[in-house]
């Protein structure tokens, strides 16, 4: 039988705020949770530990910055996706919007294109000044 804590530990506390600052969802943090420390906590208390969410307007300051300073790593990371691998992506999306039109999958088509959106929305487009660099 599992054991069930209301408090976590400086260190359990410190791993879920690590967790949310890298994208965890915080039903996936509960699970961690659950799997390596025995320990049942609902995503409710675990929003505690996102100071982004109004839950979390409480957590201490360290616990605070020690989220905005992993957070950010974790997005600058994203940020250095590789173009190669969104345009494999696209690619892919190509062809299933090609497979969804031939085989007359509206629902696919349209999942597909949304999808592409989003893969491009997050590329910025940078305008030359007038007159100098190449026309797109």
């Amino acid at each position: 039988m599992k054991q069930k804590y209301t408090t976590l530990n400086a260190d359990q506390k410190r791993q879920v705020v690590l967790l949310l600052s890298a994208g965890f969802l915080p039903a996936e943090v509960g699970k961690i949770l659950r799997d390596e420390h025995a320990i049942e906590l609902s995503s409710a208390a675990i929003l505690r530990y996102d100071p982004r969410r109004p839950q979390g307007r409480t957590l201490s300051k360290q616990l605070k910055e020690l989220f905005y300073r992993e957070h950010e790593k974790f997005v600058e990371g994203l940020e250095q996706i590789s173009l190669s691998h969104r345009t494999a992506r696209v690619a892919l999306l190509e062809r299933v919007i090609n497979d969804s039109v031939t085989d007359g999958d509206r629902k696919s088509l349209l999942k597909a294109v949304d999808t592409i959106r989003k893969e491009m929305q997050v590329l910025d487009y940078v305008d030359d000044e007038e007159g100098e660099g190449e026309d797109w």
